[in-house]
């Protein structure tokens, strides 16, 4: 025990599936709460955006995005009752979930300071790891998972969940982190120890610090294969793409319509293959897309190219 947390578990025998079963009929997306008082309170993609989860005042939901339906809804169960789902994070395509609740009552407290493992096949939580502060997101992948508190990330084996590093951060109310899909070793970033820094850490061994922005980080991504690092702050006019070899900074992408009222941008996400980005912001109902240029290893972009990332308006 400690600050970073503890784990226990019912059954450590956690098995995946290779695909997720459709266990409630195909229905078009309607609004949480119609008809039902069931609210959202939070959603994420799993490790290569094929499906999505939302945490509901009720317990949580999981769609698959092309095309798009509802494959299981877990609410009104014993297990959520007086708890509502804050976070929810889907293990790739896999009966497991990494689960945070926001109890009511007495427990509320209890329920935010932990991460219970949610096993699809069992209908169960299998296993918990704890903290003596609150959980302010998840982030895994097979091998390990990270606890995101407002000071710290703690990063666990996934199989018997040992803890294997521990991060200092600045406030990280968010919860930001991110876990590079296919990289060995593991790579995971988070913001640094200063505003501004982003600390990159490789495996259980290596890790770098380095500042990124003038002003606070607000949003990262990882492109799948974990070479391209895109980072975000306050600013909020500027998306910079680095290489995480070397912690070049490879594109400077400008935002056209500039955040209104100070506002920051609040998702950054790569396509696949990593030829493109997409931006969008709290101040406005638009995704923005740049198309990247090709680098070959080692190359570096003149200044005025790192300015001129191509900016595709979108949706």
């Amino acid at each position: 025990e400690g600050r970073g947390g503890v784990f226990t578990s019912t059954d450590r025998s956690m098995r995946q599936d290779d695909e997720p079963e459709c266990t409630t009929p195909a229905q078009p997306c309607v609004p949480l709460d119609a008809g039902c008082g069931v609210r959202l309170l939070s959603y994420a993609f799993n490790q290569d955006a094929s499906c999505w989860a939302c945490g509901t005042t009720a317990g949580f939901r999981v769609y698959r995005t092309s095309p798009v339906a509802e494959l299981r809804r877990r609410e009104q169960l014993a297990v959520f009752k007086n708890r509502s789902v804050s976070v929810v994070q889907m293990l790739m395509r896999t009966n497991i979930y990494a689960i945070v609740t926001v109890g009511h009552g007495e427990d509320a407290r209890e329920q935010v300071n932990k991460i219970q493992i949610w096993d699809e096949r069992q209908c169960c939580f299998v296993g918990e790891i704890r903290s003596k502060d609150e959980v302010k997101g998840v982030a895994l992948r097979a091998d390990i998972i990270a606890m995101v508190c407002e000071h710290y990330v703690r990063v666990y084996t996934f199989d018997r969940f040992q803890p294997i590093v521990y991060i200092d951060t600045v406030a990280n109310p968010h919860g930001l982190c991110e876990i590079a899909l296919s990289c060995n070793p593991w790579v995971l970033c988070c913001p640094g120890g200063a505003p501004g820094a982003v600390h990159v850490q490789i495996g259980q061994d290596t890790s770098r610090e380095f500042v990124a922005h003038e002003s606070a980080v607000v949003a990262l991504a990882f492109s799948a294969s974990g070479a391209l690092l895109a980072t975000a702050s306050t600013f909020g006019t500027v998306v910079k793409v680095w290489r995480r070899d070397g912690l070049e900074l490879l594109h400077r992408l400008r935002l056209r319509a500039p955040t209104l009222g100070g506002e920051a941008v609040s998702c950054l996400a790569f396509r696949p293959c990593a030829g493109f980005v997409a931006v969008a912001t709290s101040s406005s109902p638009m995704v923005q897309l740049f198309r990247l240029h090709r680098l070959s290893e080692g190359e570096a972009l003149e200044a005025h190219e790192r300015e001129s990332g191509q900016g595709l308006w979108g949706i």
